[in-house]
């Protein structure tokens, strides 16, 4: 028996789990992230497209993470925007050169021809 209260313990209930996620998107948003410049090398999509883009964020997620470099958004600003209207915290990783065999501008270039 005591080996079933532990597991409840280890297991947090839908609500507690409700209360971690809002915690943590609530810390994530606190933290106002800006473009970096060779994300500025394209231009945003217009306002339109980036409410349409929080609408679809707020039905089925985030697809894509925003991929952060030296603190700033490399690739996602449009997407950060559209998390940022919607109150929700973004999914974000940093780059990783080596894994992308690129350097950052190499990146932003490669990932907006193909995207």
């Amino acid at each position: 028996m005591a080996t079933g209260r532990l597991h409840r313990r280890q297991v947090p209930t839908a609500r507690r789990l409700s209360r971690i996620i809002k915690r943590a998107s609530e810390t994530t948003e606190l933290q106002p992230l800006e473009p970096h410049p060779f994300a500025q090398l394209f231009p945003a999509i217009s306002e339109e497209k980036v409410t349409e883009l929080s609408r679809d964020i707020a039905l089925h997620g985030q697809l894509e993470p925003i991929v952060l470099y030296q603190g700033k958004i490399l690739d996602g600003v449009d997407r950060y925007k559209a998390c940022r209207l919607i109150n929700r915290g973004p999914w974000t990783i940093e780059f990783n050169p080596e894994r992308v065999k690129r350097t950052p501008e190499e990146y932003v270039i490669a990932v907006r021809k193909l995207g």
